[in-house]
């Protein structure tokens, strides 16, 4: 549930970034609308983007991230996902330092925001740390990475992603559930509700068609043993059968059974005739 709490707000945080800070007027942010971002939700948050309280709370946001040192350059990338690649590249679990260096990497050409020296440092010196511990006469047995970053007062453990924290895991602790917006949840529901719909539709549907053929079905089953009835009923006539024979033997039959339609005793009329001049 942390997971997709980071994950919705870092699709705000890009959402702002690239379709309200680029514009300075409402009508061409609400322009710049993405497709996968329904009407209402865009104006509500560009309306919420736009009051005191959230810049207030943007700006404070912004220089408690300027204070923040080592900045990781991987971004919406897990870290248990890059230490996954990297197990698979060396066969080994990468250690601390490796993690450290790795997602701290900068790409030669691109612009940063905070500069790399005290990264680069840090990086050094755990290296060389390393070398020492490699020496079996060293009585350094400390990680290398704790070492240099130290313990400090960070709730979270480093390098292994969010949501694990140093202290114990306790269970059912209130206000760790993730809240969703109100208007979020009401498209999620209505969305569910359709979909849920068309497919009983769609199973409506097919009952109604497959009902409509065992109908049909049952029909031409009828009609077939209703005129095999009336072959029957004229091969036990014994006047020699004539037209008129046969249509008073008809005649009759459908006085018995009122079901059987014009088009069923023509059939038999027509059959019966032609087999009597063959």
């Amino acid at each position: 549930m942390e997971t997709l709490d980071v994950s919705w707000r870092g699709f705000k945080c890009r959402l702002k970034r690239d379709h309200y800070y680029p514009y300075d007027t409402y009508e061409k942010r609400l322009n710049s609308r993405p497709n996968n971002v329904p009407e209402d939700h865009f104006k509500l948050l560009l309306k919420y983007w736009a009051s005191t309280p959230a810049k207030k709370t943007s700006l404070q946001n912004a220089k408690n991230r300027q204070q923040q040192d080592n900045m990781h350059t991987c971004g919406p990338v897990a870290f248990a996902m890059i230490s996954d690649e990297m197990f698979r590249q060396d066969g080994e679990v990468p250690s601390k330092r490796k993690l450290f260096e790795r997602t701290r990497s900068r790409k030669e050409g691109k612009t940063y925001a905070k500069p790399f020296d005290d990264t680069q440092t840090k990086i050094h010196e755990m290296r060389r740390l390393e070398a020492l511990e490699a020496d079996e006469s060293s009585e350094c047995q400390k990680d290398p990475f704790d070492e240099v970053m130290g313990d400090g007062r960070a709730v979270r453990k480093r390098l292994v992603g969010i949501g694990v924290s140093r202290k114990k895991p306790q269970e059912n602790v209130a206000g760790n559930s993730l809240i969703l917006p109100k208007e979020v949840m009401e498209s999620i529901k209505i969305a569910v509700v359709a979909d849920v719909q068309k497919e009983l539709s769609a199973e409506r549907e097919e009952i109604a068609k497959e009902k409509e053929a065992h109908a049909a079905r049952v029909a031409e089953m009828e009609r077939a043993t209703k005129e095999q009835e009336m072959r029957d009923d004229l091969a036990t006539q014994k006047e020699p059968m004539t037209l008129d024979v046969i249509a008073s033997a008809l005649a009759q039959l459908r006085q018995k059974d009122p079901s059987l339609t014009s088009e069923m005793i023509a059939k038999v009329i027509v059959e019966s005739a032609t087999s009597n001049s063959a």
